[in-house]
């Protein structure tokens, strides 16, 4: 079963005080009581702040508030599809690399 956002809260932040984590996540006392009793999750961007203040990994911050799905954490590669024609000689040769081992995968 997945960490709820509370879990995940007491977790990060080693059982530090409701205070304390509303002062890490700059918010008030009362939003951290709201996510303890479940009653409400944070928005992406707070949730962002928790995990840096907490020095953890911000996409296991957006999964545990809901904000993002673990598959959608677990994405390893962006790519940017470009024009074809606006790529120079060497760029050209990486993308066809590149579409050539995504085939075989």
């Amino acid at each position: 079963m997945a960490e709820s956002w509370w879990q995940y809260v007491e977790r990060v932040s080693e059982g530090a005080t409701q205070v304390a984590v509303a002062a890490a996540a700059g918010v008030d006392k009362a939003t951290v009581y709201r996510w303890k009793a479940a009653v409400s999750l944070p928005k992406p961007e707070i949730a962002i702040r928790l995990a840096r203040a907490y020095d953890r990994p911000v996409a296991e911050a957006l999964v545990a508030s809901g904000a993002i799905t673990a598959e959608e954490a677990s994405l390893t590669e962006v790519v940017i599809e470009a024009d074809v024609r606006d790529l120079d000689d060497q760029a050209l040769v990486q993308e066809i690399k590149r579409r050539l081992e995504s085939a075989h995968h």
